[in-house]
């Protein structure tokens, strides 16, 4: 099957996410629908509606890469993409995550020329971890 531009968008947005956070060590800012993203977050807590925002969560430490990625165009401005995420991170102010990984899925829509999170669902993998249930850097 051929993939469509907007789906090799979203493959290249998710590494580049990575990559920014990796760099920076911070979450990449604006990248939030402007109406907001309605997310199951992976430390187990209840739906949530997250707002747009400037880089919220810090890191002493990341290196979290998105795998096994698959992608469906759901219309010319909207996408969703199923994939996992797994390796290590530090959140400053928070605790050390040595075996992260998630399974993830993620629709986005198309903003001006940007793709934004508009619905996010990350669980972790069996016998691994999401973020602690008492830890929530948002």
């Amino acid at each position: 099957m051929t993939m469509s531009k907007e789906e090799q968008q979203i493959i290249d947005y998710l590494y580049s996410r990575s990559d920014y956070s990796k760099k920076n060590l911070e979450e990449m800012p604006d990248i939030h629908a402007k109406a907001g993203a309605l997310e199951f977050q992976s430390h187990g807590g209840l739906l949530e509606v997250v707002m747009p925002h400037e880089s919220k969560i810090k890191y002493d430490y990341f290196n979290v890469e998105p795998k096994h990625i698959e992608t469906v165009k759901l219309a010319d401005d909207a996408v969703a993409a199923m994939y996992y995420l797994s390796g290590n991170a530090k959140i400053t102010g928070g605790p050390s995550i040595t075996n992260y990984a998630a399974r993830v899925t993620e629709v986005f829509i198309k903003e001006g020329d940007s793709w934004k999170g508009r619905i996010g669902h990350w669980s972790p993998l069996f016998g691994q971890a999401g973020l602690t249930t008492s830890f929530d850097p948002d």
